[in-house]
């Protein structure tokens, strides 16, 4: 199911991370937030950060696992690769979902695990 995740990788999935702040000020509707948030995502696929695996039973009957920010701060980096990879597969059945968690501020909360993760 999972590939190894380096450090090198997460310097590069780091390095392409949005300036949230930025993009919140822009608004989800901004075409340059779309092509940052899609850059992201390439990033997230090129290095090997998206997991195969089957998400909706992982997270069946846990959804609010899906928006706990409180988790995230003691959530290891095969977790914070489940959650973020449920939030890019629930994008395709909800088009706007990751503007969504961008906005909320939950998306960034993800990349700053990953930065704290990082050693």
């Amino acid at each position: 199911m999972s590939s190894t995740i380096t450090n090198n990788d997460l310097n590069i999935i780091l390095t392409a991370a949005p300036d949230f702040k930025r993009l919140k000020a822009a608004g989800s509707s901004d075409k340059a937030w779309q092509e940052t948030l899609l850059l992201f995502l390439h990033v997230l696929y090129q290095q090997g950060f998206v997991l195969s695996f089957d998400w909706q039973a992982e997270f069946a009957g846990k959804e609010k696992d899906l928006a706990d920010v409180g988790a995230l701060r003691v959530m290891g980096l095969e977790g914070v690769r489940k959650v973020l990879t449920a939030h890019i597969r629930m994008d395709r059945f909800c088009e706007g979902h990751l503007n969504s968690i961008a906005e909320s501020g939950y998306l960034e909360q993800l990349v700053e695990r990953l930065n704290v993760l990082r050693v």
